[in-house]
């Protein structure tokens, strides 16, 4: 067995080993371009490694883990995180696993390793490299906004009648029922299925601030976005001041497996004054807009504190989920306790990962 760097013209491998396990796999041009057009790797390091492949004595590639940057900012200063994806490996080689994976979590230069859709497996296995579990705040919670109560609801009473180990909160669902909360809104928002160089000033702004986000300039957000960046599957509510930008959210419409649903995923909302009332408002239009294209519920995971109040006052609602988690393993002692014991000052959501990449 040997361990090899993944280059591109792995693809038809790398799929067919992944859908063999059970994982979903992007089109050709959509996996390329996670590392074509990755703005980190144009402008600054080319030479990136993509990932690591596991290869059987016919050179067969059976194990596969993805390696794939992001740059991170916190009080002005910038932080290179590595996000792992696509960690899998055939039953049969089960335990060469951990050499994929520490290839991964043993590079030159970086400051962050992060996965935001472990498995109890991937969890164990980065815990034992040293990385923790996001737990504040309810990292580990999904809020949900049901949109047609009647169906989602089914949906989740059949999903538990095939799976007895499935376990809904009964609160959560006699809150869900009887939320009804005023969507009435007065801001006049403006509407795009993309970013423009506006995005560029916002997070010249946003860096100051003393939170840990990701980059939310142009050239960032296209890429992370170009799978659905101008179709009606991206939406991204504008907040002006004028003719400047003080906030925004940004949607995914997709498609939820598991209960069958059609959802609208908020995937960053980000803004510069938190007391401004139209920053209730921004997710209220998401919710209008969500409701024109005949979504299901309306869901988010992650955020700080905070914004997390902001969807609690509007409506939302709490449920646990069982295989997504956010691990980090640190190398930059001055964001420690940022990372891990910080409610407000960290702020991280789907597209802080290569979930982003699966919507």
């Amino acid at each position: 067995m040997e361990i090899r760097k993944l280059n591109l013209k792995d693809y038809e491998q790398i799929k067919n080993l992944s859908k063999k396990n059970g994982l979903p796999f992007l089109k050709e041009n959509d996996w390329k371009n996670i590392w074509e057009k990755n703005p980190f790797i144009l402008e600054q390091q080319k030479d990136w490694i993509i990932g690591w492949k596991l290869l059987d004595q016919n050179d067969q590639i059976v194990g596969a883990i993805h390696n794939i940057p992001f740059i991170f900012y916190f009080d002005n200063n910038k932080f290179l995180a590595a996000i792992c994806g696509n960690w899998v490996v055939d039953n049969r080689y089960k335990s060469f696993s951990l050499g994929l994976r520490s290839k991964f979590l043993n590079q030159d230069n970086i400051q962050l390793y992060i996965t935001n859709t472990a498995n109890e497996i991937s969890e164990k296995v980065m815990e034992a490299f040293k990385a923790k579990k996001i737990l504040q705040y309810e990292y580990i919670n999904r809020k949900i906004f049901l949109l047609n109560k009647k169906k989602t609801i089914i949906n989740y009473i059949k999903k538990i009648s095939l799976n007895k180990n499935l376990i809904l909160d009964i609160k959560s669902l006699i809150d869900i029922m009887f939320n009804r909360k005023n969507l009435n809104i007065t801001k006049k928002f403006s509407i795009a299925n993309d970013f423009n160089l506006d995005f560029d000033l916002l997070n010249s702004d946003l860096r100051k601030k003393k939170t840990l986000y990701s980059i939310k300039n142009k050239k960032w957000l296209d890429w992370k976005y170009s799978r659905v960046i101008n179709t009606d599957r991206l939406w991204v509510i504008k907040n002006y001041n004028g003719n400047k930008l003080v906030g925004f959210l940004a949607f995914v419409i997709n498609n939820e497996q598991n209960y069958k649903l059609k959802k609208s995923t908020i995937t960053e909302f980000s803004f510069l004054d938190e007391n401004n009332f139209e920053n209730f408002e921004m997710v209220k239009k998401c919710i209008l807009i969500s409701k024109e294209f005949n979504c299901d519920v309306v869901d988010v995971i992650g955020f700080n504190k905070f914004k997390k109040n902001i969807f609690k006052e509007i409506g939302f609602t709490d449920k646990k989920m069982s295989n997504f988690s956010f691990l980090v393993k640190n190398l930059s002692p001055e964001i420690e306790d940022v990372l891990f014991n910080s409610q407000n000052n960290l702020d991280m959501s789907l597209t802080d990962g290569d979930a982003i990449f699966s919507l």
